[in-house]
């Protein structure tokens, strides 16, 4: 059985009354590549958002290897801005 590198169960994020995401749940298995598609509005960039930890679920949970992103937001966070610094240097 292959192992998903991400899970996304019943994500919501609300911004007042207004829903951006409504319960969204998708899982990611390894070694495959998914993309988000939709008209504006749907919800693709908060859900990004949410994933890489920029603004917070309303409720929800996401699992990067089978671990709660709550507990290893700090790691990933630190993790991306490095590999976003790498890029950039190699970029110059």
């Amino acid at each position: 059985m292959s192992q998903s590198v991400l899970e996304v169960s019943h994500l919501v994020k609300k911004y007042g009354e207004f829903t951006a995401v409504d319960g969204i749940s998708f899982s990611v298995p390894k070694g495959k590549v998914i993309g988000f598609l939709g008209p504006n509005g749907a919800g693709k960039t908060t859900t990004i958002q949410m994933l890489l930890g920029i603004t917070l679920p309303t409720s929800g949970d996401i699992r990067f290897f089978g671990k709660d992103f709550k507990k290893i937001a700090n790691i990933v966070c630190k993790k991306l801005i490095s590999l976003q610094l790498l890029i950039h240097c190699k970029a110059e």
